[in-house]
């Protein structure tokens, strides 16, 4: 399976890992309280299908539970957006949207949360397109590209930029079919302003979490 293929495969990544995990999560009822050291087999084996070496997981445990005030094991989804003091913009609002989790154990926060602080390029770009693509199809239509697009730039996207310039490179070859996700992924790849907003985000998101490296 190719690089692409192991992609396509996963996105929406942050859901399917989330079902994915969902359970051997279960199973563990509530040994991820904040007392948890994850020595048992079944815990680590669950954490490094994401990957995940002890360092990773102790820094974020310790994250986990200064949110976690009543030692509950859980946090709420406001609990964490509170905590962080997260920007509300267009592009925020997707990403935190799509984890469509009300309450967290640290099992769930780990495989929503590093997975996407840890994307690579072209996962980013496919999970930049499943958010854009809110009709849930095979291909986005380009009308509705560009008013997402429009949506996170707001006024900075002005005529003439590279951004633009990119986006009419998209219409001149995908107006009448749509773009899929390969081809987005492509168009991301020769024009990396495409997918740089979700770069930014992602880097706001690992200071915010994990704090500046």
């Amino acid at each position: 399976m190719s690089v692409l293929s192991k992609s396509l495969h996963y996105a929406p990544s942050l859901h399917h890992l989330s079902f994915q995990l969902s359970v051997s999560i279960k199973s563990m009822g509530n040994c991820c309280a904040p007392t948890v050291h994850f020595n048992d087999k079944k815990d680590m084996e669950v954490l490094k299908k994401i990957f995940l070496d002890k360092t990773s997981i102790s820094k974020l445990l310790t994250v986990f539970n200064e949110m976690d005030v009543d030692g509950g094991g859980t946090i709420s989804f406001n609990e964490f957006y509170v905590s962080y003091r997260f920007e509300s913009t267009p592009l925020i609002e997707l990403i935190l949207g799509s984890f469509n989790v009300r309450i967290f154990n640290f099992l769930e926060f780990v495989c929503l949360i590093w997975n996407f602080l840890s994307m690579a390029e072209t996962r980013l770009s496919l999970f930049m397109f499943f958010l854009f693509n809110t009709k849930k199809t095979k291909r986005i239509a380009y009308s509705l590209l560009s008013k997402h697009y429009r949506s996170v730039h707001g006024k900075t996207l002005k005529n003439g930029s590279r951004l633009i310039a990119a986006l009419r490179e998209i219409e001149t070859k995908c107006c009448v079919t749509g773009v899929s996700g390969p081809e987005f992924v492509e168009f991301c790849e020769e024009f990396p302003i495409i997918s740089a907003p979700m770069k930014v985000v992602q880097l706001y998101f690992q200071e915010k979490i994990l704090g500046k490296t």
